[in-house]
Parts: structure tokens; sequence; C-alpha cells
């Protein structure tokens, strides 16, 4: 017990000690978590605003007119073979006039009763709604439709608009990771500073300790507990930040305007804060272990 409240308060002093350098590690991890988090957000929304609009993710593969039931069957059967197709759903030509006719309305509705009354006047197509799993398999997912799969009149792919949302993300992650990475090299070298500055302000007492038998473990643990202060610090502040701001702009901004949709405010806050704190804390003992084994070697 006595030798915990060793560690702690001795952690503490050295915390205060360094109050300019602590502060400053402090600052630059908050950035970093903050920087990160809010692209990862970014991105998490982009995924989500995917899987809510199926126009992004899907393929129309229409049918000729004079396709049977039976040769319907052998199409989606064929379809549902190919690796990159996560769903297909048959759409019936009935059901297309008859959505056709809600969509203009009562105004001009008789313009379509000729054509639910006898079916086989119906100029529309049998035809299949595709969802994908990867935008990259895309080309090859087309090519197989319209050549392995018989009986297809025509495929509609939105492929530039998911060309144009793969693009987004993939800039979205290169800066991402640029900018972390250039804020957590920062980090390291604030934090391995402060330490150094610490364990050079103690030279004289960590010498006596190592000659009367203390072990490194002994002389790096409060040097784990003011990092481990750091991190804290960091990863708490961190987090009330981040989730603070995204709570006000999906309340404030995109449900106000109601552009697009977000994922909601409580399927994120436990991965930022979980995430974050992790992050921090790995950081700042990974820094503390080889700064301190360092000076230990020296």
């Amino acid at each position: 017990m006595n030798r915990f409240t060793y560690f702690l308060s001795t952690g503490f002093k050295s915390f205060f000690r360094n109050g300019f350098m602590s502060l400053a590690a402090i600052v630059i991890l908050i950035s970093a978590m903050l920087i990160c988090g809010s692209f990862m957000l970014v991105n998490y929304n982009i995924e989500y605003n995917i899987q809510q609009v199926d126009d992004f993710n899907e393929i129309v593969v229409f049918a000729e007119l004079s396709t049977t039931d039976e040769q319907i069957a052998e199409m989606e059967e064929k379809i549902l073979m190919h690796d990159n197709v996560a769903s297909c759903t048959l759409v019936k030509k009935e059901e297309s006039i008859k959505k056709e006719k809600e969509r203009y309305g009562d105004e001009y509705s008789y313009l379509f009763e000729r054509y639910i009354n006898n079916e086989s006047e119906n100029p529309l197509p049998d035809k299949f709604h595709i969802e994908y799993h990867e935008v990259n398999k895309l080309d090859t997912l087309e090519s197989y439709l319209l050549t392995e799969v018989d009986h297809v009149w025509k495929v509609n792919v939105r492929k530039d608009i998911a060309d144009s949302i793969n693009q987004i993300k993939q800039v979205i992650n290169v800066v991402c990771v640029f900018l972390t990475g250039l804020l957590l090299v920062v980090s390291v070298f604030i934090i391995g500073n402060t330490i150094k500055i610490t364990l050079k302000s103690r030279e004289k007492e960590i010498t006596i300790m190592r000659y009367i038998g203390a072990t490194d473990v002994f002389i790096t643990l409060p040097f784990i507990v003011e990092s481990t202060i750091v991190a804290l610090i960091s990863s708490i502040t961190a987090s009330f930040i981040q989730l603070f701001a995204y709570k006000v702009i999906v309340d404030q901004v995109v449900s106000k305007f109601n552009i697009v949709s977000t994922i909601p405010f409580g399927n994120v806050w436990l991965p930022i804060t979980l995430g974050f704190v992790g992050v921090s804390f790995v950081l700042c003992l990974v820094c503390t272990i080889l700064s301190t084994r360092s000076y230990m070697d020296a």
C-alpha cells in the first residue's frame, strides 16, 4: 500500500512539476484524437448513407419483354451465383406499372388503366434490383450480367455515383492517416521529452535508488503514473469535445436541413470514447517505457 501511494504521489508531483510539457502533450494528443475521430465519423456516416440510399449500391437489370416466368427464375438463379451480389429482388412488370400509376397521381391514372387491365400490352419489362458488396468489383459484375446471364435487355449501373463516393472515402482516409500520423509523431516527441526532463531533474535521486537496489520497474512506475494522467485527461477531454460537437452538428445542422442521414448519437459515443482511451493509454505507455529504458541503459 505504501508503494502504491509512493508511485501515485510521485507521478502526480512529476505531472505538475512539468506543467508546460504535460499541457503540451495533452493538447497534441487531444488534437490528434479529434482529427482522427472527426474523419472516422465522416467516413462512417458516408457508409451509413450509402446503406440508407439503395440507388447508390444498386444495379437494375431489365429482362427482355418476351421473357417467360421460367426464364425469369433462371435469370435470378444465375444472378445470385455471382460472389459480389448481396441480394436480388424481382420486380414484376405488373408491379412496375402500378407504381408508375401511383407516381403520376389520379390526374393521369386513366393512361395506365389499359395496361393494368391487359397485361399483354404492358410495355414495361420485368426487372431485378441487385445490391452488391464491393464497388471495386462493379465492372466485373456488370460484364457478368451482360455476357453470362441470358435474356438481359439492359443493365443500369449508377457507377458514377459509386465511384465518386469511393473517391471521397479514399481522400478522407488518406488525409486522416497523414494528419493523425503527423500529430502522433509530435505527441511521441513531446511525451518522450517530458519524461526525459523529469528523469534529468531526478537524476541524483534515481542514482541513489539504483545504488541501494531499486529495480528498473520500481523507478519506472511513477513515470507510467504520470503518462497515465496525461492519457486520462487527453482521452476524456477529446471524447467530450468530439461527442458534443457531433451532437450539435446532428441536432442543429443536419436535422434542420434534412439533407443527409446520420448515425444516431447513441451508436457512436461508446466506440469513440473507448477508442480514444485505448489509443492515448497505449501511446503514453509506449513512450514512457522507451524513454525510461534508454535512460536506464545509459
